[in-house]
């Protein structure tokens, strides 16, 4: 029964995090409407989290257990959400109008501070 574990936890994840990444690359990627970004601190912010939880999730799954097709499954959304970020930069305000614009702020940081401690836990791992 534990063996079964690694696995199932690792393919929630995986699962996880490919359709976050596919919801922000249809934000970046079509830009209007509902589903687009409210200014440059919200791309951050998603841009950041989406890297801090591929690098962390490139760390906890054992991969040993899990064919390396499910990593591509995670990594291509994740470039194309990306590179929609980056296609929409140039247009997005700089400070959202509305009232979560401090809020979208604060996350980019926490963000940034995920992916730098997910980065030092690979180099010391």
């Amino acid at each position: 029964m534990t063996a079964w574990l690694p696995v199932v936890v690792g393919v929630a994840l995986v699962a996880w995090l490919a359709l976050d990444a596919a919801l922000i690359a249809l934000r970046g990627w079509r830009g209007r409407g509902r589903l687009r970004f409210a200014d440059r601190w919200d791309a951050l912010s998603r841009a950041l989290h989406l890297a801090a939880a591929a690098l962390l999730l490139l760390v906890f799954v054992q991969w040993g257990h899990l064919p390396g097709a499910l990593w591509w499954l995670v990594v291509l959304p994740v470039a194309a959400a990306l590179s929609g970020a980056a296609l929409r930069w140039p247009e997005l305000p700089r400070h959202g109008e509305d009232g979560a614009a401090g809020t979208r702020r604060a996350s980019a940081a926490g963000g940034a501070v995920l992916l730098v401690l997910g980065l030092a836990l690979v180099v010391l791992v």
